[in-house]
């Protein structure tokens, strides 16, 4: 024991016929050895789990998706809450967004993904990664049409874009001013 604690709290939330969902943080402050020796540490760790779900009848026109399973790569090796997950080296977590403008035809939606690789203790993430669609319109086309269609009229345009940005680093870099 020598001093070791932690705290957890966990939750689960539903709105009926809009959404649904789990939370789950733990916060684990880890000592081994000896104080005043030279083998002895002190390690903190901790661990977010949240899951999210909308009812797609709550909002046909957006949504908002999540699954987010991190945690730092000391947390399971200083846990024996379940043995299982230290034979996991991997986790992935993704939380998602989208939304559609069907008046004007414009469509958003933006996407995080995170990787974490256990054993080494690295992070591939994808923070955001934003599509944008408007569908094809016809700016020069006349309201009230009188006569034969004109050859601009028949102008149509249309646009899609991604933006995209990724980081690869180590955890402890993560929110540090170096990263």
């Amino acid at each position: 024991t020598k001093g070791s604690w932690g705290v957890s709290a966990a939750s689960n939330y539903r709105k009926r016929y809009r959404y649904s969902g789990s939370f789950l943080f733990s916060y684990q402050d880890s000592k081994t050895g000896d104080k005043g020796l030279p083998d002895f540490t002190e390690q903190e760790s901790f661990k977010i789990q949240w899951s999210h779900r909308q009812d797609p009848k709550a909002n046909p026109y957006s949504s908002l998706a999540a699954s987010v399973n991190f945690a730092t790569s000391s947390y399971e090796r200083n846990s024996m809450y379940n043995p299982q997950t230290l034979t996991q080296s991997t986790r992935t977590s993704s939380v998602s967004w989208s939304t559609n403008f069907s008046s004007i035809g414009l469509s958003l939606s933006a996407t995080t993904n995170l990787a974490q690789n256990m054993r080494d203790s690295t992070i591939q993430m994808t923070l955001p990664d934003l599509n944008i669609s408007l569908s094809r319109f016809y700016p020069f086309k006349r309201r009230h049409a009188a006569g034969a269609e004109r050859w601009y009229e028949k102008i149509s345009v249309s646009y899609t874009g991604q933006i995209s940005n990724s980081i690869n680093t180590k955890e402890d870099r993560l929110l540090r001013s170096n990263l």
